[in-house]
């Protein structure tokens, strides 16, 4: 409904107010006395049409007032779509109570207020609580985040100081403690436990049995300990200490991989290299020389691929006892000097009592001057020499007149006697031969190729006319080939392992290697020649130089057994196998012999 009351001026006559008044107490209904309306008014608007605006209330059930500010501004309903520029908050910084922050559905524009149950503060703890945060948390320099409700963790990054990110204890004398865990810390090796103490010591903890147990410690003075064992990987593992003290009474040297037993020979040599300077650098080197098998100390070494090479040095030490006897190497000389009665100085008598009437001379027992007394020992004859290699004896060593040499049979000695029959008169050096290790070659001319599997047949290969020609057995690159030869072993083998080493040439310029291996198989009177042979052996792989024709020859192999149980008398079989899965040479392999290496245990075969 319009109204169609008009405002009216002060100046306006009694009658003209009333005039006004009573349009307009007919223009908008449910007007009574005092301004008093039952439950809405009714604004037409500027327009006379259908549409109004409707203010209504509620049945009050006591009374109210809605007070309108002294200002001027527009009113918010819910429906809105003017923004509010200004919002007057009061504090609540301690009432122990549970708040829900207020959020809006956008950036900009016209939104609607919300709240997350997830997300809830405590005025009173200063607790703001969520169930996951995304994103990137930045934290200005020189700040920190404090954890525990006694601020016990103190987390930041020291920008001025250290430049650097923190995580300590932030209580006095409190130790800092990082517990790491996988797999939900289901099991005990799934935890661990890093700690720093008061002081600065650090430990690393393992969970064992329920309970943590201190795997590695290290001090503020950077002593550091390991409980379980420790495995360094690498090329070179560098000590830089003023003493270095091992309680173990064993030290290992050159274990297998991850420790252990070697399967297989390394060809390398075992034991300390040791700076010294004279002139030049120098390196000195004691321990077991592969290629001899014996302990060796050269004083100054050449090292090269962990293989030691040089001239044996000298060593001062005080008594020796030998059990087998001491061994001199080629030409070398055993020196006895003191003034015990089992030594002597130069041109003083060299004494030999009961405890050393046996006396094992490696090469050359050599008596310059002085005489020479041998008592008895028991179950010997008297003044028995054993002795492996020769003797010499230079005038004035105490043989004169009718004295000899004597071998006696069943005693294997030389004995120093005065007789007339059935003696041995030593008038210059002479050389006894000794068991020991020995070897036997095989040319390509006195092996076959198999039927199956087979080499190419024995040829003949002239390089330059009026030069040595080659017998040699040709192995294809393509596919293993197999050759066989057979040796009937003297009867002072020691009927043992046996090594070999491969002679061989390649026809073309190719330097990749050659892998040859070997195995064998022995056979007594009326034994079955049908019979496979033992485990195969291989020499290691042996590069070619490039040069066509050049002789090849492989480093000698671990030890090959012997299948059959061979024994004295007996014939042994061998098949000889080019290995190209082992070898990247393209070229044919040319065998031009086998050098089998053996042990014997006796002088001779009677």
């Amino acid at each position: 409904m319009a109204i169609t009351a008009s405002s009216i001026l002060s100046s306006a006559t009694l009658e003209e107010f009333r005039q006004e008044y009573n349009k307009l107490v007919s223009d908008v209904s449910t007007i009574e006395d005092k301004n008093a309306f039952s439950t809405q008014i009714s604004f037409e608007g500027a327009t006379a049409d259908a549409y109004e605006t409707i203010l209504t209330v509620d049945d009050p059930t006591a009374d109210r007032t809605i007070t309108l500010p002294d200002e001027t501004g527009t009113v918010l309903t819910s429906a809105s779509t003017i923004s509010a520029t200004n919002i007057t908050i009061s504090a609540n910084n301690s009432a122990d109570e549970t708040v829900y922050p207020i959020f809006v559905d956008g950036a900009t524009g016209s939104q609607g207020l919300e709240s997350d149950t997830g997300l809830t503060y405590n005025p009173s703890s200063g607790l703001l609580t969520a169930t996951i945060f995304s994103g990137y948390l930045k934290q200005a320099d020189d700040t920190y985040s404090l954890y525990g409700s006694d601020s016990d963790i103190k987390v930041g990054y020291d920008e001025t100081t250290n430049d650097a990110f923190v995580i300590g204890a932030n209580v006095e004398g409190a130790a800092l403690k990082l517990h790491l865990y996988a797999d939900q810390a289901d099991d005990n090796a799934d935890e661990w436990l890093w700690q720093i103490a008061d002081g600065g010591d650090i430990t690393w903890q393992s969970k064992t049995g329920g309970s943590f147990a201190t795997k590695l410690t290290l001090t503020a003075d950077g002593n550091m300990t390991v409980a379980g064992n420790l495995t360094v990987s690498g090329t070179t593992t560098t000590v830089n200490s003023t003493v270095t003290t091992i309680v173990d009474p064993i030290v290992v040297l050159q274990a297998a991989s991850g420790g252990g037993a070697l399967g297989s020979d390394t060809n390398k040599d075992v034991g300390l290299a040791m700076q010294w300077y004279s002139g030049s650098a120098k390196t000195a080197f004691l321990g077991f020389d592969d290629s001899v098998g014996a302990l060796t100390f050269i004083k100054d070494a050449t090292i090269s691929s962990e293989v030691v090479s040089g001239t044996a040095g000298e060593m001062i030490v005080g008594d020796i006892s030998a059990n087998n006897g001491i061994v001199a190497d080629t030409f070398g000389t055993i020196i006895l000097s003191g003034t015990n009665a089992a030594s002597a100085n130069a041109g003083s008598d060299l004494v030999l009592d009961s405890s050393a009437a046996s006396t094992d001379v490696g090469e050359r027992l050599v008596f310059e001057s002085g005489t020479i007394s041998l008592h008895a020992d028991p179950g010997h004859e008297s003044g028995t020499f054993v002795i492996s290699d020769k003797v010499k004896l230079n005038g004035g060593a105490g043989i004169s007149g009718d004295d000899t040499l004597q071998v006696e049979d069943g005693e294997g000695g030389i004995l120093f006697e005065d007789a007339t029959n059935d003696v041995l008169i030593f008038d210059d050096l002479y050389t006894i031969k000794k068991a020991g290790k020995e070897t036997i070659w095989v040319p390509a001319s006195a092996m076959y190729p198999t039927t199956t599997s087979g080499c190419a047949d024995l040829t003949q290969v002239e390089g330059t006319a009026g030069r040595p020609e080659l017998k040699c057995l040709d192995f294809d690159p393509s596919s293993d080939e197999n050759a066989q030869f057979s040796v009937a072993f003297p009867k002072s083998w020691n009927e043992s392992t046996i090594t070999f080493k491969a002679f061989f040439t390649v026809s073309g310029t190719n330097t990749g290697t050659v892998a040859w291996v070997l195995s064998g198989v022995a056979f007594a009177d009326n034994d079955a020649i049908d019979t496979a042979f033992g485990t195969a052996v291989s020499a290691p792989p042996k590069a070619h130089s490039g040069t066509s024709g050049d002789l090849d020859v492989t480093a000698e192999s671990s030890a090959v057994t012997i299948s059959g149980s061979p024994s004295t008398n007996e014939q042994v079989y061998f098949n000889v196998l080019r290995d190209v899965s082992e070898d990247d040479q393209t070229g044919d392999a040319r065998l031009l012999g086998i050098q089998l290496f053996f042990t014997t245990n006796a002088a001779n075969d009677i």
